[in-house]
């Protein structure tokens, strides 16, 4: 097949989560003669929006399910499908998926992909029931499934078949840190040598567990009152963590840095990376960080799919409290390491660029043989 394909990736936002960031790495690095990535997407104005536009991608807007329900939203994406023709969707809305992979269906589009990037449940008994029936919906109406990591993959698609498909990045970006923007970033922060920089990246929401963190960082400030903690990220949590610090007479040592391009340079700040989310499928950052050297500090459930292999990666029960986390952060100061660690990314199956590659010819195989 010698035309170029055109996938529709389906997300929510193009802001800077996990499964964004994937695509985005993704659409980096393929082929664009011979693979289109287009979005269609529920929620305007996202981080990535613009660098999508500029790499080609075209970005197509409908209401969220909520907001208009299953029967609407049902028609819209009908008459989407009839006017955009594509060769393959590729969702990542997990349950949310059905209703597109339905209308894909309905309008002829055989490769029809589903990736897991997500491992929460709702406590819910009726909520729960209804997902299990989505689910089992999802693995009818997919031809295809992709997960981030094993809790994922088994969470949404059960005893079904599936490949994992890592939270690549861009190796090119990582493997080169730019000393002079560190030092910029020092002096923005006023940050100094004597400094023991903690850091965090992650949007401000219940299940990042800031509040958790700011705690332990209270403790850590106890025996090293020259330490500071960096923030990276937004979200609706974050006047409320803001003024958690405030209360905690913190402010002159916590830094919330909102969105940041230049996160090589940001990692190299760090003395440790903490990182202490509810639940996470996988977690990017994680391997960001310890690409760049920097010893990472995560709760028992986090995947081991994590870890480089590198001796940079500890884990810890977030059930011990947060003394035992600010010992063991404590611990971690003179764990750093001299990165950037590139070829353990691409050992690991963490390049864009090499997972780009298999990725356009996985579509192009793929669709050559629906079309015989």
């Amino acid at each position: 097949m010698s035309k170029r394909i055109k996938v529709l990736h389906v997300l929510a936002s193009l802001n800077r989560g996990g499964a964004e960031t994937l695509v985005i790495n993704l659409l980096r690095e393929v082929n664009p003669l011979k693979v289109q990535f287009d979005f269609l997407l529920s929620i305007k104005d996202g981080d990535y929006e613009k660098e999508a536009l500029q790499l080609g991608a075209t970005l197509h807007f409908t209401p969220h399910l909520r907001e208009i329900g299953p029967f609407k939203l049902s028609k819209r994406l009908d008459e989407f499908f009839k006017v955009n023709k594509y060769d393959i969707i590729h969702c990542h809305i997990g349950e949310s998926s059905v209703i597109y992979l339905k209308m894909a269906k309905k309008n002829k589009i055989r490769v029809r992909i589903v990736h897991a990037h997500s491992v929460s449940n709702s406590n819910f008994f009726l909520i729960k029931l209804y997902k299990k029936y989505l689910r089992l919906k999802i693995n009818d109406l997919s031809t295809h499934r992709f997960s981030c990591s094993e809790a994922a993959g088994e969470r949404l698609f059960g005893n079904k078949k599936y490949s994992i498909k890592k939270n690549v990045l861009s190796t090119d970006r990582f493997s080169a840190v730019d000393k002079q923007v560190v030092q910029n970033l020092k002096k923005e922060f006023s940050f100094n040598e004597k400094n023991l920089i903690i850091g965090h990246v992650g949007r401000f929401e219940e299940v990042k567990n800031h509040s958790f963190l700011i705690d332990l960082f209270k403790e850590i400030h106890k025996k090293h009152p020259l330490s500071k903690l960096l923030l990276v990220g937004v979200g609706p949590l974050q006047q409320e963590m803001k003024n958690k610090v405030i209360l905690n007479n913190l402010e002159n040592s916590v830094t919330f840095a909102g969105v940041q391009n230049e996160m090589p340079e940001i990692y190299s700040l760090l003395d440790v990376f903490v990182f202490t989310s509810l639940f996470e499928s996988f977690g990017n950052v994680l391997i960001e960080a310890q690409s760049i050297g920097i010893p990472c500090l995560v709760p028992n459930h986090i995947t081991n799919e994590a870890d480089l292999g590198i001796g940079l990666f500890y884990k810890e029960p977030l059930d011990r409290g947060v003394l035992i986390w600010a010992k063991k952060s404590i611990e971690l100061f003179n764990k750093k390491k001299k990165g950037p660690f590139i070829e353990q990314l691409k050992n690991n199956g963490f390049d864009a660029t090499i997972e780009g590659e298999l990725l356009t010819n996985f579509y192009i195989k793929t669709l050559n043989n629906e079309v015989k």
